[in-house]
């Protein structure tokens, strides 16, 4: 298996050659990278643009709005989160700015009886994540719960920080029970205050969820989804950084660009949405690169923020 790329001159970062091959490269060249990406000798896709159905970047100047860029789905942010610079590779969607949730009740709502996922085949959440709680001891910390019904407890889809694990599940009609699968211990090398990007995949058809971190697998599991599929119900109360009755399990930490899929993406489009080789034959590369600090909040780039990962 073999990447390759091309750019032209004004757009290669200083340190990228023109044309690299091979899996040992640095991130930040791989993510500076623009064209067709080939892998194992197949282009891959560049996007599921198709299937987005909800894009938050959290990168608006101010204001109470949290604009949803790929549909009309815009949350009101609750209680004071703060919108804070943060610096990441280009094209991978960190950068701009991020929300800070303070874990004692900031949320963004996105309001009741969204259609968000309704009678889809599937669904993938994903989204950049620095927790300031991620331990044995940090409890439950909901990243994203969209809502089915009235009932503030039955998720069309929910992803969770649940201590130092990570869960994700759903269900694919109305009154089934919740299916649902969790990762070992900081997963993918996660853990506080490191960035690292999370996606969750549910396939209703094939009955499995996938947890993604840094482009790579680290849990799926065979689950059991009713066959029906069925509407959302206008009462249905849906949020990001709480759970679905506003009132526990608050994220404490950052998030930025959260996107939510109307199917199951395949490990080839996860990792093409944070600009990354697939995950087979590169995951231990991505995820060492990331873990090692490159995306560490408030760290080398500090002085000089318009810097970006440097390509060695």
């Amino acid at each position: 298996m073999f990447m390759s790329w091309t750019m032209s001159p004004s757009q290669r970062p200083r340190g990228c050659s023109r044309h690299r091959r091979g899996l040992a490269v640095g991130l930040g060249c791989a993510v500076a990278a623009v064209g067709t990406m080939i892998v194992g000798g197949g282009a891959v896709p560049r996007t599921a643009d198709a299937a987005l159905v909800a894009r938050y970047r959290f990168d608006e100047p101010d204001g109470p709005t949290a604009v949803d860029s790929a549909g009309a789905h815009d949350g009101t942010l609750v209680n004071g989160p703060v919108r804070e610079p943060v610096t990441g590779p280009p094209g991978t969607g960190l950068g701009g700015t991020a929300l800070n949730l303070d874990g004692a009740d900031d949320y963004v709502d996105l309001g009741a009886g969204t259609d968000l996922l309704q009678n889809a085949a599937g669904a993938t959440i994903s989204a950049w994540v620095r927790p300031d709680r991620f331990s044995a001891t940090s409890g439950l910390r909901s990243l994203v719960f969209i809502n089915r019904n009235g009932d503030t407890e039955r998720a069309r889809a929910t992803l969770t920080l649940s201590n130092n694990t990570i869960q994700f599940g759903g269900r694919s009609a109305g009154d089934a029970n919740l299916q649902q699968i969790s990762t070992t211990a900081n997963p993918g090398g996660a853990a506080v205050g490191t960035w690292f990007h999370v996606a969750g995949v549910m396939d209703f058809a094939a009955d499995l969820i996938t947890i993604y971190v840094n482009g790579a697998p680290v849990a799926s599991g065979t689950v059991s989804f009713a066959s029906a599929r069925a509407a959302n119900d206008a009462a249905g109360p849906s949020v990001i950084g709480t759970y679905g009755n506003k009132a526990e399990r608050f994220f404490d930490g950052q998030l930025d660009d959260l996107r939510v899929y109307d199917e199951p993406l395949t490990a080839a489009q996860i990792a093409q949405e944070i600009s990354l080789p697939e995950p087979t034959g590169f995951a231990t590369v991505a995820a060492t690169a990331l873990s090692a600090g490159l995306l560490r909040r408030r760290r080398r780039t500090r002085t000089s923020s318009h810097r970006t990962a440097a390509c060695r």
